[in-house]
């Protein structure tokens, strides 16, 4: 008998070769059962239009039984697409509510949407507090955005060692703006010059970057 794993293996076969019409096929399968993960892949394939006729209300029908099987980037997707996103009518306070589920369910894009959410009173009430733990909480997780703009705030607070820390911890994470930053920091034109290697000088486009907005 086949199992909602074995079309889900089959799917991921199908996606490494680019196989996307029978990655929809099996991954369809696979969400007849209920499975958080074919959801949410299925649901990318229709927001995408991979093997399928684009179809986001399709899309966002998927990603929210998804999220509501606790998948947190399906969360995190959600509030992306209540931001406006994609054509979807906006609506702030879904968009923060469904970040701020990602965000407690652990998932890093999740807590630095929410994070900017709350500093900016966008869908909820204005949090400089809460906005700033979210972002030490992304940035803890290594997730380089959250990195990078941690370390602009303490830059901008003054504490130019923590701000230091932060940016080279993006660069080293692929962040390409904080590469950028590190090697003018280490460039002879800048006073706090040290010994930089060689790939991080003057790169626009490091190799194997990996941020990735979910």
């Amino acid at each position: 008998m086949v199992t909602p794993e074995d079309f889900l293996e089959l799917a991921r076969r199908a996606v490494k070769k680019s196989s996307y019409e029978y990655a929809v096929r099996y991954y369809t399968k696979a969400a007849e059962s209920g499975n958080a993960e074919a959801l949410i892949e299925l649901a990318d394939l229709y927001s995408e239009g991979r093997g399928v006729t684009k179809d986001i209300t399709k899309a966002l029908s998927l990603y929210i039984r998804s999220a509501v099987l606790g998948d947190a980037r399906a969360m995190n997707t959600l509030g992306v697409i209540y931001s406006g996103d994609e054509g979807v009518r906006a609506d702030a306070v879904k968009s923060f509510e469904w970040c701020r589920k990602a965000a407690a369910a652990g998932n890093p894009a999740g807590m630095y949407n929410v994070a900017y959410k709350y500093l900016q009173g966008d869908g909820t009430t204005r949090n400089p507090e809460a906005g700033v733990n979210w972002l030490k909480s992304a940035a803890k997780l290594n997730y380089p955005p959250a990195m990078y703009d941690l370390a602009g705030l303490y830059e901008r607070a003054g504490n130019l060692d923590k701000a230091f820390n932060w940016r080279l911890r993006a660069a080293t994470s692929g962040h390409v703006n904080a590469m950028n930053d590190v090697g003018y920091m280490y460039s002879p034109a800048s006073a706090s010059r040290k010994i930089l290697p060689q790939e991080w000088r003057g790169t626009s486009s490091p190799p194997n970057a990996t941020i990735s907005p979910r």
